[in-house]
């Protein structure tokens, strides 16, 4: 069960930062000091402490939460500002390199993502993600970034000045590059763009319309399995926000229908609209907004990669049997909203755990059948 009484705190926090509405916050005072201590958990789960401590920055002297947590909670800001600039120099760094070999990754969500928000630096880094257009490229990439390991998804992970850095055969989840850029073609007159992520830091990101879809996918993706937090509904929230003005909503709703994504754009937006307050303008076409319950459910229990529900481990069988039971528990549900998706999902991390196997392993499932 959730208890929607420091939910609703962590919530509120969070729409004082992204929007400034503070309505919400008002309408749970006073709150308790085991409620205070019970949204600061939650929002490390969600990895939203930054962003939910912008909006204690917002509050009155009489509304803070004990001095104890409030110090802790400071700290763990501060030690977050600090992160995310080691993370501007680790990209830079690594940008550097790469363009010294003559190539030019486009760096999906992390960074050009914080510097959509108010305060960057408090957005809560997670690894590098880069995508090569030309499949030439990305092996070179991997060449360079040696030792690196294959996934079952088809990308490739490997560690830089101690971030892990993630290379990606396509652009958006689930969905091929030829259609990717079919449709970003038809809704961006250039795929990618530059973007300023920090003083003196430019990085090539894909073009608004297109990042749209990006983060829409990469959610789904992650609904689909152990889960998705906080953070990530933030980040759209926020490219929402920023691409207001910048996009062709007609265009932008077509794309949607084309990638498979209508449906569950619906329950997506109706998320961030009715849960993080997020102005109904900003939402990037059209659309009629549902209830989102089940939606809620599962971003609400799970946070952050379903760091609430599942523990990490080191241990990768049992890595894999959690990320099964993960794709099988939300079936019905994924199958009702993205039915194309989820079976993409499913099919793809099968094929790619077999071309995984060892020689050996390969040679033994042939001779059993």
């Amino acid at each position: 069960m959730i208890n929607y009484r420091h939910t609703d705190l962590l919530l509120a926090l969070l729409r004082l930062a992204l929007w400034a509405d503070k309505e919400p916050f008002l309408a749970l005072s006073p709150v308790s000091p085991e409620e205070w201590q019970a949204a600061y958990n939650l929002a490390a789960c969600h990895a939203v402490t930054g962003v939910a401590w912008q909006g204690i920055c917002q509050l009155d002297a009489a509304e803070l939460p004990p001095t104890e947590l409030l110090c802790i909670w400071t700290a763990k800001a501060t030690a977050l500002e600090k992160s995310s600039e080691r993370m501007n120099q680790v990209l830079s760094a690594l940008m550097e390199r790469l363009g010294s070999a003559g190539l030019r990754p486009v760096v999906m969500k992390g960074q050009t993502v914080a510097a959509l928000y108010p305060k960057p630096l408090l957005r809560e880094t997670g690894d590098i993600d880069l995508y090569f257009p030309e499949r030439a490229d990305m092996d070179a990439c991997i060449s360079a970034l040696e030792p690196a390991a294959a996934s079952p998804d088809g990308s490739y992970r490997a560690r830089y000045m101690g971030v892990e850095v993630e290379i990606n055969p396509t652009l958006i989840d689930l969905t091929s590059g030829r259609k990717t850029r079919s449709v970003s073609a038809s809704i961006a007159p250039e795929q990618f763009v530059e973007v300023d992520a920090a003083p003196g830091l430019r990085l090539r990101a894909s073009a608004p319309q297109v990042n749209l879809l990006l983060l829409s996918s990469h959610i789904l993706k992650h609904t689909f399995g152990r889960g998705i937090g906080l953070r990530q509904m933030c980040d759209l929230a926020m490219a929402c926000r920023a691409y207001r003005g910048k996009i062709d909503p007609a265009h932008q709703a077509r794309a949607s229908r084309r990638m498979g994504l209508r449906a569950w754009d619906r329950h997506l937006y109706s998320f961030l609209v009715r849960q993080l307050g997020m102005p109904t303008e900003y939402v990037p076409y059209k659309i009629r907004l549902s209830k989102s319950h089940t939606l809620s459910q599962r971003v609400l229990l799970g946070g952050n990669f379903g760091r609430m529900v599942y523990s990490p481990s080191a241990n990768s069988v049992k890595s894999k049997g959690v990320t099964a039971l993960s794709l099988l528990r939300s079936s019905l549900w994924s199958l009702r909203i993205a039915p194309r998706k989820y079976l993409k999902c499913i099919s793809s991390l099968a094929i790619g755990q077999f071309r995984l196997l060892k020689p050996s392993q390969k040679s033994k499932v042939k001779s059993q059948e």
